[in-house]
């Protein structure tokens, strides 16, 4: 073997001994010089016999592992079989690294001591190609399959064989005649889920090969009772049977099918059994303040087999026990001020403790525009509370419509509603931009602008505009109808922006207007491209009122019991009015993660239109998978 730099070890210690008996001999006073060559080479070669790696003389190459995949079903003649064992077993003595798998209805590998003896009534070969690429385990090598290509899922088979070529593992075939007799007639294994609830429909399909066409009697079975006798034209070659079935409520379905075929050689393998594991149909909870928009949802469920329950949020229990019958809990569209604390808590642990899911719908009352931003639930759902990056900011006009009626000046727990209105519309303004335009009308029995409608401006207007509002002082009658008409007249007859959004507080009855002319007048508002939101202060409200005037305005509506929440929720209902988390406009839908079970089925062109969607920022990062995406902005 050449000595070469690859070895340090042995250099360092060669110079390292010269350098020692060369101080020997210095000490020594030695001076026959060829003996420190010759010691030298002594030790060199001694070093050399250690240090080195030798090479046995007779070792060999080890071959790439090959695996030999033979289907041993039933539709392959016996004769067939026993020549494929023999040439197989004589193939693997040949060379070493060499691998037997023979396949039925299941694979099995050949061990030294046993030859298996697969169940032949079926042809399971994609499961024997997943077994011969786990032998093969990532290593580069060869998988060759001896079949008569009759499996019982084709597909199946094609998509293990492209498995294969990433991994520079080869796949050859071999391919056997089945042609024994013209009457030959066998089936596959039932495909069909292996769980469903109960009162379930799915379809079940048989496999069936045959050698010629033939009209054959078919019989499937439930648990021994006879659910389809029919007769069914069969092709010369595969067929495929499907048939329409429902589960029970019996804990295990066991099905089998049969075809009938009198001139049939072989007759014991035209039967297949599966089973199905069946589970009670589950519960689910759908939480919402609208029942009109809900009960499609409910019905739809239902009639899917799902048992369904509608709760308005305050009903909603604080204990997770009283939970644990819904398998799942949708909310609907509903403001995140219409759940308390602990029932927020109470979901939150629905989720992390019990493993259940929370289905959030979108709408204008959810994520952003709901005031969800900063709550317990926001961490849990797959997208973050605020609007896409946008070229530019969108200008919205706001005008912030503030009751000032003397009812407003009456002290209910220790505060004032007027004092909280004039805070809240003080820090309201805080969160618009320069671009944005504001107005602040306050009312009694008088409509009066304490702050213009104008363009928001930094510094001195600002601060203007804010000390006008802390002067606002309760006093006289309720003008609902005239604040409000006065509103969306100045709107109209002002350019300022496209989007224009009105905010009206109340916490009285009104003195003027009735319920049709009020809704009349927020219909016509919308009409104008004028959006409105209520907010009913305390019990003696309007409340029937305030909810039809935001339905009728498209807009959201706050039922307040406590004058506490007045600041939190005209903030979140200002940040909900100017942002851009509104996608209006149609949209089509792109695949995020197109082998996403959820898409499953589904192909591109199936996916809906969209008038309108919540537009939200991505957490792809964190971990959440957007599944589809608006063909607009790629918004998930």
């Amino acid at each position: 073997m050449l000595l070469t730099l690859s070895r340090p070890a042995y250099w360092l210690a060669l110079l390292a001994i010269a350098a020692v008996l060369t101080w020997m001999a210095w000490r020594l006073r030695l001076r026959w010089r060829p003996a420190w060559a010759l010691r030298l080479l002594l030790l060199a070669a001694a070093l050399g016999g250690i240090i080195l790696p030798r090479t046995p003389q007779d070792s060999q190459p080890v071959p790439p592992p090959e695996v030999l995949v033979l289907d041993v079903s039933d539709s392959i003649p016996p004769e067939a079989q026993a020549d494929a064992r023999l040439r197989a077993e004589r193939w693997q003595s040949q060379q070493a690294n060499r691998m037997l798998v023979v396949v039925g209805a299941g694979p099995a590998a050949v061990t030294a001591t046993a030859w298996p003896d697969p169940d032949g009534r079926s042809s399971n070969l994609a499961a024997g190609l997943e077994l011969a690429a786990a032998l093969l385990d990532e290593r580069s090598g060869r998988v060759i399959v001896f079949t008569d290509g009759l499996a019982d899922d084709p597909l199946a088979v094609q998509n293990r064989i492209s498995e294969f070529l990433p991994r520079n593992q080869r796949v050859d075939l071999l391919p056997v005649d089945a042609q024994t007799d013209e009457n030959d007639l066998f089936v596959g294994s039932l495909i069909l889920p292996t769980a469903l609830w109960e009162n379930t429909a799915f379809l079940a399909v048989l496999p069936v090969y045959s050698s010629r066409a033939l009209e054959a009697p078919v019989e499937v079975r439930v648990n021994g009772d006879l659910v389809v006798d029919d007769a069914y034209p069969l092709q010369a070659g595969q067929n495929y049977l499907s048939f329409n079935l429902q589960t029970f409520s019996e804990e295990i379905m066991a099905i089998s099918a049969e075809v009938a075929s009198g001139a049939d050689p072989n007759p014991s393998n035209n039967q297949a059994h599966a089973a199905l594991r069946v589970f009670p149909a589950p519960n689910v909870l759908i939480v919402s303040d609208d029942l009109a928009s809900a009960g499609p949802l409910g019905d739809a469920l239902e009639s899917e087999g799902l048992q369904t329950d509608i709760f308005a949020p305050g009903i909603i229990p604080a204990s997770v026990a009283d939970l644990e019958r819904y398998q799942v809990i949708v909310l609907h569209n509903f403001l995140a001020n219409r759940l308390t604390e602990a029932q927020m808590r109470t979901l939150e642990r629905y989720v992390s403790e019990l493993g259940r899911g929370l289905l959030f719908l979108g709408g204008r009352n959810a994520y952003t525009l709901g005031g969800y931003r900063n709550t317990i639930l926001e961490p849990m759902l797959p997208v973050q509370l605020q609007p896409p990056p946008r070229a530019q900011h969108t200008p919205v006009t706001i005008v912030l419509a503030f009751d000032r009626s003397a009812s407003m000046a009456q002290r209910r727990a220790a505060v004032r509603p007027i004092d909280l209105a004039r805070e809240a519309a003080m820090r309201a303004i805080e969160t618009l931009s320069r671009e944005d335009y504001l107005g602040v009308l306050t009312y009694n029995t008088f409509a009066t602008w304490t702050v213009s409608l104008s363009l928001v401006s930094d510094g001195l207007q600002l601060r203007e505009a804010q000390d006008a509002i802390s002067q606002v002082q309760a006093s006289g009658g309720t003008s609902i109808f005239l604040a409000l008409e006065t509103a969306i007249n100045r709107l109209i007859e002002t350019p300022t922006s496209q989007a224009r959004h009105i905010l009206l507080l109340s916490d009285g009855r009104s003195s003027d207007g009735t319920l049709e002319t009020f809704q009349g007048l927020a219909r016509f508002a919308q009409e104008q491209g004028i959006t409105l939101s209520t907010i009913a202060l305390g019990a003696d409200a309007d409340l029937e009122l305030m909810e039809a005037l935001a339905t009728a305005g498209n807009g959201r509506y706050y039922p307040v019991l406590s004058a506490a929440d007045l600041p939190r929720i005209v903030i979140a209902e200002s940040q909900a009015a100017r942002s851009e988390n509104v996608f209006q406009g149609e949209t089509g839908l792109l695949p995020g993660e197109e082998a996403h079970p959820v898409l499953s089925g589904l192909s591109p062109a199936e996916l809906p239109v969209l008038q309108g969607y919540n537009a939200l920022e991505s957490k792809a990062e964190q971990g959440a998978e957007d599944v589809l995406l608006s063909a607009a902005f790629q918004d998930p």
